[in-house]
């Protein structure tokens, strides 16, 4: 709301607000007062730095409230630290600007949060700054945070595999079952042990037959043909058509 005011109002206006604001010690509203405005006189430019500075360090602390709001704790750690980090890199230009009481108040809440909530010193926090790699870094902040962790996790891979070797058992026990049960018949069966011997003989067997069937079809046919014949006959006797002995026929 403040930037929103700050960009309707003329340049004199801003400027004496910012002046103000950093005078009360809200340095952070005054640093958003003088944010944007061009060509700041020299008092205004050096308050404006300075605000800068001391909002800067002000947010690491606010950070590590936050986090601790949401039980994030490694979080709020490592916010404290680089706040202290922050604080060695910022002293030397807040001391030739005047402002390194301010800067060192914000530094001492920090510092007694380090040591409350972690119990930590300024060589503690020294030594932790030493560590260049952030792996490492980010393992000391747990082990500050949580001394048991490593045996947490332990525990948890241990349940894990755990649970893993008991659903592989599981898995395998059924899998037999299954394999025992597709063995079994559901009824008695004894093999015929000449289930696979040659059929050659049944095979001629079954030959000779279908050829005496064959036979007997032809007769049966002949026999038909036969009555057919006689069928003919009767029909041209009622014509008056009779059949000679040498096959031919003739009309009476």
């Amino acid at each position: 709301m403040l930037l929103v005011c700050m960009a309707v109002l003329p340049k004199a206006i801003s400027v004496n607000l910012g002046k103000s604001l950093y005078k009360s010690g809200d340095y952070e509203a005054a640093y958003e007062a003088f944010a944007g405005v061009k060509n700041l006189d020299s008092d205004s430019e050096l308050m404006y730095i300075n605000a800068a500075m001391i909002m800067r360090l002000q947010r690491k602390y606010d950070a590590y409230t936050d986090y601790m709001d949401r039980d994030k704790k490694l979080e709020a750690l490592d916010s404290l630290v680089q706040g202290v980090n922050l604080y060695n890199t910022l002293l030397p230009d807040a001391e030739e600007n005047g402002v390194s009481d301010q800067l060192t108040s914000v530094y001492n809440d920090i510092s007694e949060e380090l040591s409350a909530t972690f119990g930590l010193t300024a060589d503690d926090v020294s030594e932790l700054l030493n560590i260049k790699d952030k792996v490492k870094y980010t393992l000391a902040l747990m082990d500050l945070v949580n001394p048991n962790w490593k045996s947490e996790v332990a525990q948890q891979i241990d349940d894990a595999t755990y649970e893993a070797v008991k659903a592989a058992e599981k898995a395998e026990k059924k899998a037999a079952e299954a394999a025992a049960a597709a063995d079994e018949l559901p009824f008695d069966y004894t093999p015929d042990p000449n289930a696979f011997d040659d059929n050659s003989e049944g095979e001629n067997t079954d030959t000779e037959g279908n050829e005496n069937s064959a036979e007997e079809n032809a007769d049966e046919s002949a026999d038909s043909d036969i009555q057919e014949d006689s069928d003919d006959g009767d029909l041209l006797y009622e014509f008056n058509v009779s059949k000679d002995s040498d096959g031919s026929y003739s009309q009476k």
